[in-house]
Parts: structure tokens; sequence; C-alpha cells
């Protein structure tokens, strides 16, 4: 099948979709956001991230229930993650480096109360005494919303803009409780395929909807990447740090 996408991206932003379960059947690569999968192959029931994140839908044009994928295997993803349509369509999120600001409102066109968000929050109704967010100014970086407190539930994904009503954005009747920014760490350690097996693959825990886990180890895979550069032929043992 035939790749989409840039060559800056290449190396960078890598998923690929399979027609049938454990990574069975036609496939198509893709680097770069996707509006509509029916394009390239009818069915989808399996995929491969290898590098990067990516939001995928239920539904073509980013529309439906999206889905949070990091690198990793998902040889059954609508087990695994509770989806009951297969992927029409996806979105890569771009890395980002700097400062996270993002202003929350509890009412549609920024209405009622507001908060300023720079790091995660667990709960706004713990936090801020909002029971509902309706809208939301993106100012920097990339998150992730989710409908319950403790990042659970369905999710959404914010790029930097403007959104004055998530109910014309189609989640009509539902609430978002809990926000998460989408690090750099999560897609900074698959760039040199080098990560620790215990961080390859899977799902994250918590929720069966929520795949996120941070690259928590990255310090020392950096340290132990510097003690091969600077000291190749030395005597160091070059063990796991800790």
């Amino acid at each position: 099948m035939g790749r989409h996408g840039t060559q800056d991206l290449e190396k960078m932003y890598i998923i690929i979709f399979y027609e049938e379960r454990n990574f069975q059947g036609r496939h198509y690569e893709c680097m770069s956001d996707c509006s509509d999968m029916s394009s390239y192959m009818s069915r989808c029931h399996s995929c491969r991230v290898e590098s990067g994140c990516f939001m995928v839908y239920d539904r073509p044009n980013y529309m439906g229930n999206q889905y949070f994928m990091k690198r990793g295997e998902y040889a059954d993803y609508m087990s695994m993650m509770g989806m009951r349509d297969s992927i029409r369509s996806c979105r890569m999120i771009p890395m980002h480096r700097g400062q996270f600001r993002m202003k929350i409102y509890e009412r549609e066109n920024f209405g009622g109360q507001s908060y300023e968000l720079m790091d995660d929050c667990d709960s706004i109704m713990d936090r801020y005494r909002m029971n509902d967010c309706q809208s939301c100014h993106v100012m920097d970086g990339h998150w992730l919303m989710y409908e319950q407190p403790n990042y659970r539930g369905r999710m959404m994904y914010m790029r930097p803009g403007e959104y004055r009503s998530f109910r014309d954005m189609g989640m009509s009747g539902m609430r978002w409780m809990s926000m998460r920014r989408i690090m750099d760490s999560w897609t900074v350690g698959y760039l040199w395929n080098g990560p620790p097996e215990e961080n390859r693959g899977g799902l994250g825990g918590g929720s069966p909807n929520v795949c996120i886990h941070e690259y928590s180890n990255i310090s020392k895979w950096l340290v132990w990447c510097i003690f091969i550069h600077v000291a190749p032929s030395s005597s160091l043992s070059l063990g796991p740090y800790r």
C-alpha cells in the first residue's frame, strides 16, 4: 500500500493500519493526517504505531469517538479500547516543546467561570469547583480532555485554537472533567529505537480507553547513551543505569 505524508515526518510519525486482527490482510502506512480511511482500505481491525502519537476516530473527517494511540501494537484494538466501530480517520499529534496553556470555561462561547491551566488537572470539580466545561481556548501545546475525573472515559484531542462550543463539535451531552497535556516525553524516546523493553507496546494502564504511558525511564537511557558516546572502549559497565 502507499505512504501518506512528507519525508520530513517519515522518521517521527508512522502508524500502520491492517484490515484484519493480528496485523493480517492488506495494510496502509500513514505518516500524517488522514481524513477518510475508506480511500485506502474498506475496514481496519488492528494497527501498529511505530513512532509518534496519533488520535484515531471512528468516523471520517475526525468526527465521532476519539482514541489516543502511542507507540505500540494493537492486535485487536476494538476489544482493547472498547471501540464499537473501526477506525475511519486519524490525526497526527505534533511534538511540542515549551509551555502549555489552556483556558477553560464553564459555558459555551467562553461564558461562566474560567480558569487557566498550565499543567494536568485530574478533576476540575476538586480544583476549581467547576461541574462542567463547555468551551476552551488552547494557547500553547496539545491537550487531551476526558469526560470523567482522573483521565478516564471518552476523550477529546485539543490543538491550539478557540473552541466556542463542544456541542457544535458533535459532543452534545458530554461533560469534560479532567485535562492532560500531551507531553514531548511520550514520543521523544521512540525516535532513536532505544526504549527499554518494559515500555514497548501495550496500553498504559488505567481505563481501557486511556492508552497513555509516560516515558519515565528517559533519563537513565540518555545517560546510558552518553556513556557509549563518550567512552565506547572504556572499562565502564554499561548495564542499566539506576
